[in-house]
């Protein structure tokens, strides 16, 4: 329900983003154990929280705070974090990415509900 409001390809646009960039970094994986990526989506408070998490064998390069594409083509690809970023805005939230013990975090978090900004 703490999505019921967001335009369905907002939705889509958001988790596709973030499960092909966690299904593309675990491809460089060949311990299958460690090929396993969380999704949860639920309500705190007022808030919608989404958290996608995967192992990685390498921290994300960052130029000026933005993760950098590991793709050669940097001209056509590089935009699924920002897509991310962009549509977690678009309705009044955020969306942070980090690393801790070589776990890929994505954690989004905006209002629920009617709270969301008049434009989503």
């Amino acid at each position: 329900s703490c999505l019921e409001d967001m335009k369905h390809y907002h939705i889509y646009s958001l988790l596709g983003n973030a499960l092909d960039n966690a299904i593309e970094c675990l491809t460089q994986v060949n311990d299958a154990s460690k090929r396993v990526i969380t999704l949860d989506i639920s309500r705190c408070r007022d808030m919608a929280v989404i958290r996608v998490q995967n192992y990685t064998p390498a921290p994300p390069t960052l130029r000026d705070g933005a993760i950098v594409t590991t793709k050669q083509d940097t001209e056509e690809h590089g935009y699924g974090i920002k897509s991310i970023k962009s549509i977690a805005e678009l309705y009044g939230g955020t969306a942070d990415c980090f690393v801790e013990d070589s776990i890929f975090y994505l954690v989004v978090t905006f209002p629920c509900g009617k709270s969301q900004k008049e434009t989503a």
